[in-house]
């Protein structure tokens, strides 16, 4: 990461630059022989730490000592910067120019494109270029006011270089937010020593007043040498370079951390390409991948309090956003208290509620009564003040496949786990959105994601083509179609308030959370007396306890992907033309299944990906042509 200048009398120049350097030797790191002092190769001297990160100084000089002030980001002589990420094993060097011969051609190149040639409309804003052999570069330019500069401006662009154009790609939200931040903060700083300037001597009358120009003036407007400054002048910042250190580095640790390599044991599983259908395109036409971290998508660059040892307090004022205050505040404690401040209260109420249902009445009409309020609204919104929902508050929690299996019982957790693999609708109703919440997740690991439409809370029942997986507050009632036809299974977790009786009252320790709870579960129809083959392994596994959660989950993966490659050879054979029902039974006993998994095979047909069937669809196009 860099900052380069567009000098007058030099031309593109690399004004600073910032990169990462990996611990020599991965196994050294393994085997604990790496020492926590900095991971760049070459030797320096004065060093000082905080935390596990430390700056230190004593870089080889800079490469060239004829250059002008505007050019300079260290005086001859000067250390540079050095901040090591001992967890990672990274440390982050700032210098003039980057260390490797090669890597500053790469660099170098990219300077004078991006102050050139590679700029966007207004030269302004942010661009993307290069190729493999060059790398890849994020530019982003912008100007500089100076008020002794040809035009009151200096031209600075940042650029990013990587050889991976994918990475860099999918970097370009994270990386142009935080650069276009501290373009802004270089600029304010800008623009007050400008206007300082400005006011003591203005240099644009000043200009216009000169009858001629010297030669030196005219190509170069050198001044007597003054003309060319630096940026720690243009901003009145002395300590600029070692913020704009932090910034790169902060940029650099944060960024590589929001974006994860996944390592494919063999080829691509169904849950993979399953996953890579449902990603989304952003606006610019870029992937939106997973991170590492949510939070890492709203943290912001180092702020005065992070970095108050090292900036001096002319630097330490960040933009200051206004927002509520949590103070004494006066607030209303019930709807009662709203009503009896707003006179309007029973308009307000009638129109949020009844919407345009209901003739829309004018202030000057009288409020409508209880019973004239009541009339329009249907009967099951009849206490509409009284919302009965789940909320996220600490119920219970499942914390493990055996777990859920403990608490329910094996039999009731035998029923259950025949409704999800063959598809049937499982409904959850409970108070607490935690209980639903693990619950539902936890029965979602038996099957392949494919096959997974989860709404974990919905204050209405959703019909099962949406959602084979449904969260709703307790009473909540199901449609009578769905009571008559649809394939389902209600559980009502109770809690003790509710007074579950003895018959449904689950048979737990006093130590656990589901103490004093009820389960209620009511089925749509009787299930088979055998269930899926996959069902007798998955109880086979749970029977022992020698086995941790992980590797349940693991072997329920292998299972997933053992059923889902029968799923494709049921799949492909039935599409690849008529075939009788011997010719499937066949098949069916090569592939050691038997009549109970024939529902289990059709439900899992839909987790298929739509990759997989579109080249199944090309492939039988080109057999048959």
């Amino acid at each position: 990461m860099a900052l380069c200048h567009f000098c007058e009398l030099h031309g593109p120049s690399i004004l600073f630059c910032t990169q990462a350097f990996h611990a020599a030797d991965p196994q050294d790191v393994l085997d604990g022989k790496v020492k926590k002092n900095s991971y760049y190769p070459k030797k320096r001297s004065r060093s000082s730490s905080t935390g596990s990160a430390s700056s230190q100084s004593g870089i080889a000089n800079n490469p060239k000592t004829e250059l002008c002030e505007a050019c300079r980001s260290f005086q001859p002589g000067q250390p540079g910067f050095v901040s090591s990420d001992h967890e990672a094993h990274i440390s982050y060097v700032s210098m003039q120019y980057p260390d490797q011969p090669q890597l500053f051609s790469i660099v170098r190149n990219a300077c004078v494109r991006s102050l050139s040639c590679e700029v966007c409309q207004g030269r302004e804003g942010p661009v993307f270029f290069g190729d493999d052999d060059h790398g890849y570069v994020f530019s982003y330019t912008f100007f500089i006011k100076d008020s002794k500069a040809r035009g009151f401006q200096r031209f600075y662009s940042i650029i990013v270089v990587m050889m991976d154009r994918i990475y860099l790609l999918n970097s370009w939200p994270f990386i142009v937010k935080n650069v276009r931040t501290l373009i802004g903060e270089l600029q304010t700083k800008a623009v007050k020593v400008y206007e300082q300037e400005q006011t003591a001597t203005p240099q644009r009358a000043q200009r216009m007043g000169q009858e001629f120009f010297t030669k030196d003036q005219f190509f170069r407007r050198r001044g007597g040498g003054s003309t060319y400054r630096s940026m720690t002048d243009l901003t009145d910042d002395k300590n600029l370079f070692r913020y704009i250190h932090m910034t790169f580095t902060w940029v650099l640790k944060t960024g590589s951390s929001r974006i994860v390599e996944k390592v494919l044991q063999g080829p691509p599983k169904e849950e993979t390409v399953v996953d890579l259908d449902k990603e989304e395109e952003t606006e610019e036409g870029f992937i939106k991948v997973e991170t590492k971290l949510k939070e890492a998508e709203t943290e912001t660059p180092p702020n005065e309090e992070e970095f108050l040892q090292h900036i001096p307090i002319e630097m330490a004022n960040p933009l200051i956003v206004e927002e509520p205050c949590n103070d004494n505040g006066p607030v209303f404690t019930s709807l009662q208290d709203l009503r009896k401040v707003d006179q309007q209260f029973n308009i307000t109420i009638f129109k949020l509620i009844l919407g345009t249902s209901v003739p829309v009445m004018s202030e000057t009409e009288t409020p409508p009564n209880e019973e004239e309020f009541l009339q329009h609204i249907p009967i099951e919104m009849a206490n509409p003040l009284i919302v009965e929902e789940p909320c996220n508050d600490n119920g219970p929690v499942f914390t493990s496949l055996q777990d859920l299996r403990k608490v329910f019982g094996s039999l009731n957790f035998h029923d259950l786990a025949h409704h999800v693999l063959i598809g049937n609708q499982i409904i959850v109703r409970s108070q607490h959105l935690n209980t639903i919440n693990s619950l539902l997740n936890i029965l979602k690991s038996i099957l392949p994601n494919g096959c997974c439409k989860l709404v974990p809370f919905s204050e209405k029942y959703q019909p099962s083509w949406s959602c084979n997986f449904l969260g709703l507050p307790p009473f909540t009632g199901l449609p009578p179609h769905v009571i008559e036809n649809e394939q389902y299974i209600l559980l009502d977790v109770l809690s003790p308030d509710m007074c579950p009786t003895n018959s449904n009252r689950l048979c737990v320790t006093e130590d656990s959370p589901f103490h004093g709870y009820g389960i209620n579960m009511t089925s749509s129809q009787p299930l088979p007396d055998k269930g899926p083959t996959i069902l007798a392994k998955i109880e086979s596994i749970l029977d022992s306890s020698h086995f941790t959660p992980e590797v349940v989950l693991t072997y329920l993966v292998c299972l997933q992907e053992e059923w889902m490659n029968k799923v494709k050879v049921v799949y492909k054979y039935s599409r690849t033309g008529k075939r009788s029902e011997d010719e499937m039974e066949q098949l069916l006993k090569v592939l050691k299944t038997e009549e109970s998994d024939q529902q289990l095979l059709k439900f899992w047909k839909t987790g298929l990906s739509s990759q997989y069937r579109s080249h199944l669809l090309t492939s039988n196009i080109g057999t048959q042509s």
